[in-house]
């Protein structure tokens, strides 16, 4: 992805991913500072689960994010409210725990929000 830095829409879904060491997926994708859409849904990382603030950091233009039943690990970082034009955030099935970030709150433009079946808590 260097390079590509005018990039606005990515589609990598339905993939399996091997994390078990850095490869150029994990250096450069929070780099790609005009991408509005991201389609990561239906991936798998193995052995290695990422946490969702991997691709949800730096990236503060994205509109439209799509990562069901791709597995993360750990919760939705409160640096979700700093995504301030998301309008769709669609994270269903994804291993997801903890508290859901009050931070939700401040997307004016959220107009989609898909969280089920995850192990969430507390109120939008």
């Amino acid at each position: 992805f260097a390079g590509l830095v005018y990039l606005e829409y990515l589609d990598m879904g339905d993939n399996k991913y091997n994390t078990s060491s850095v490869d150029d997926m994990t250096v450069t994708l929070p780099r790609l500072f005009s991408l509005t859409t991201l389609y990561l849904d239906r991936s798998e990382f193995a052995p290695n689960r990422p946490p969702l603030q991997f691709f949800l950091g730096g990236m503060m233009a994205l509109t439209h994010v799509y990562l069901d039943f791709t597995t993360f690990d750990g919760s939705i970082p409160s640096t979700i409210g700093d995504i301030t034009n998301l309008a769709t955030f669609s994270c269903s099935y994804c291993g997801l725990s903890g508290v859901i970030p009050t931070q939700f709150g401040l997307l004016q433009s959220l107009d989609t929000l898909r969280l089920q079946a995850n192990e969430l808590s507390g109120p939008i």
